[in-house]
């Protein structure tokens, strides 16, 4: 995978509202609950955007934007590829606030919650 397009406070207006609506269609936001069991038990969250597509030029034009950490592809017979991208963990805080504005009510009220939940972990 080829690094970011653009640094994250760099990224042109026409490529967020892109990404916004892509993630609106085919992605996701999710809030991973953990458990460190090391010398003292820790519990944190961890925030995540995922994104799917069996299209492999959306996939890699978005997660070029996004820099996503984490990519991977499914092959099964008689089926396109399907390709996704995550940004998880403190990356991913900075694109929820600034997706926040341009997604639908469902899903900005998903990244309230998810915002709200990781200030107080």
């Amino acid at each position: 995978m080829r690094p970011p397009l653009e640094p994250f406070l760099a990224v042109r207006a026409a490529d967020l509202h892109w990404l916004a609506g892509l993630i609106e269609g085919e992605g996701s936001f999710s809030l991973g609950k953990h458990t460190y069991h090391g010398k003292t038990e820790r519990r944190y969250v961890s925030p995540m955007i995922r994104v799917g597509s069996t299209d492999r030029d959306v996939f890699e034009r978005s997660a070029r934007i996004i820099g996503a950490t984490s990519t991977s592809v499914s092959r099964q017979p008689r089926r396109k590829p399907f390709y996704v991208w995550a940004l998880a963990g403190r990356a991913a805080i900075p694109w929820l606030k600034r997706l926040l504005p341009l997604m639908g009510r469902r899903r900005a009220q998903r990244i309230q919650f998810i915002l709200k939940e990781v200030s107080c972990g």
